[in-house]
């Protein structure tokens, strides 16, 4: 089978430039809020009046109850979910990466489901 190496050279080209230039790596700037002022504004104040809809029909979640157990909303089970992701990342070459990924209680007895 033959490669592409359009892409590859295209990352080649583009690490060098980062390796030449280490500060683009930098953080960004964090975003600045809005001005008060835009909820008034003539142009923008309906899209703040607006209610946010559940789904849009034809989108509806069939098994919403399902999605929510397996994917929990809120900024403490994203950092939950990073956390797993980034430790079993750190270490997805040792042999028992895995046992990252079960609960704590079973963490603690050396044991994995």
């Amino acid at each position: 089978m033959r490669r592409n190496r359009a892409n590859e050279s295209l990352w080649i080209e583009w690490t060098e430039k980062i390796r030449s230039k280490p500060g683009l790596l930098g953080e960004s700037e964090a975003p600045k809020p809005n001005a008060p002022s835009v909820r008034k504004s003539k142009e923008f104040a309906k899209l703040f009046e607006t209610e946010i809809p559940a789904f849009i029909p034809g989108f509806e979640c069939h098994d919403r109850e399902k999605m929510e157990e397996l994917w929990p909303a809120g900024i403490q089970a994203a950092r939950a979910v990073s956390r797993v992701v980034m430790h079993v990342h750190r270490y997805a070459n040792h042999c028992c990466a895995a046992r990252f990924l079960t609960d704590s209680s079973t963490q603690e007895q050396g044991k994995t489901k």
